[in-house]
C-alpha cells in the first residue's frame, strides 16, 4: 500500500460510519451521516484547504491577470527585518 492510499484510508475511517441523534427533550434513534464533516473536526478544515489551494492552481495555471501587491512595513514594532547586532532593530 502506498503512502498516498494509506493517507486516504486514515481520512476515510475519520466519516466511515459515521452516526447521529436529533435531540429535542430526547435522542432520537441513531441516524447514518453520509455526507458532510464533523462537527469541530480539525483536518476537515485543513482538507478543504489544501482541495481549494490546489483548485485554484488549475484553474489558474495558465492565466496571468492578477493585481500585483507589494507593501513595506518601516515600523519597528512590524518590522520582518531584524539586524543581528544587539539593540539593532530595522
Amino acid at each position: 500500500m502506498c503512502v498516498q492510499q494509506l493517507f486516504i484510508n486514515i481520512i476515510r475511517s475519520l466519516h466511515e460510519n459515521t452516526t447521529g441523534q436529533v435531540m429535542d427533550c430526547e435522542a432520537s434513534a441513531n441516524l447514518d451521516i453520509t455526507n458532510g464533516t464533523k462537527q469541530g473536526c480539525v483536518p476537515a478544515a485543513l482538507l478543504f484547504s489544501i482541495f481549494f489551494a490546489m483548485m485554484l492552481l488549475v484553474a489558474f495555471r495558465d492565466c496571468d491577470l492578477g493585481i500585483p501587491v507589494r507593501f513595506h512595513i518601516q515600523t519597528a514594532t512590524f518590522s520582518i527585518f531584524v539586524d543581528s547586532r544587539p539593540g539593532r532593530r530595522h
